[in-house]
């Protein structure tokens, strides 16, 4: 292996991380709002 192996392990892994926690914020962000959406739909009686 090579000198740099460790650091670009280390910013694959980091990079992981953070893409995976950017969808993880985006996948409940969503299902929150359509909750939101949904309980305000119910409110107003809206049936589509």
């Amino acid at each position: 292996m090579n000198d740099h192996f460790f650091y670009i392990a280390a910013s694959y892994g980091f990079t992981a991380l953070i893409v995976l926690a950017l969808i993880l914020w985006a996948w409940r962000s969503h299902r929150t709002e359509a909750h939101a959406l949904a309980k305000l739909e119910a409110k107003l009686g809206r049936k589509d």
